[in-house]
């Protein structure tokens, strides 16, 4: 076990499931979704038939989408641990829940909101928005926050925007995607 001197009683762990992260939108590492491939189909579909004068089920689009990836076949952005939410110690109206690339079969469903926020819409973690701490930039971690606290301002929403390609980028910052974390390689003399 390693743990700091100062503090024993804590100790270096590792998560299951390895983290979302913004990445650059060119990297290897993005994640494109399967949803929202067929999503930006769907809604190209539907402005289409709109135009024509035809109605379109567009039930896919408003009741919200499995997050699971094309890009990493069999895996899908889940919970990284079971517990629901954990308080952030500096906002105790504000709760976190950490996410991840983790089996299909434990995919969160999601929507784009009309603010155009990432928004879970079933489970334990319903309501819960797609957030981080700082401004998007390469590198900085995404949680799923909620909040009963409107005050909370570093805590404000990521918006986003859903790329042709399947992939969800910052609406800020829009060269950069949600991705995950460099794989370690083997390390050979």
């Amino acid at each position: 076990t390693i743990y700091p001197t100062n503090a024993p009683h804590l100790c270096v762990g590792v998560a299951p499931y390895p983290s979302i992260y913004f990445v650059n939108r060119h990297s290897p590492n993005k994640a494109i979704f399967k949803s929202f491939t067929e999503n930006t189909n769907l809604k190209k579909k539907r402005s289409k038939n709109i135009s024509d004068g035809q109605s379109t089920n567009n039930k896919n689009l408003d009741s919200g989408m499995k997050l699971d990836l094309s890009s990493h076949p069999g895996f899908a952005i889940v919970p990284m641990f079971e517990i629901e939410f954990k308080p952030f110690l500096m906002w105790p109206s504000a709760r976190k829940a950490s996410i991840g690339l983790g089996p299909s079969k434990n995919t969160l469903l999601a929507k784009l909101s009309d603010k155009n926020h990432i928004v879970i819409v079933e489970g334990k973690y319903a309501g819960a928005v797609f957030s981080t701490r700082v401004s998007p930039v390469n590198g900085v971690p995404i949680y799923l926050c909620a909040t009963t606290d409107d005050n909370v301002k570093q805590l404000v929403p990521i918006e986003f925007v859903a790329n042709c390609d399947g992939t969800l980028s910052p609406l800020v910052a829009q060269n950069l995607a949600l991705g995950f974390q460099s794989s370690a390689t083997k390390y050979e003399k």
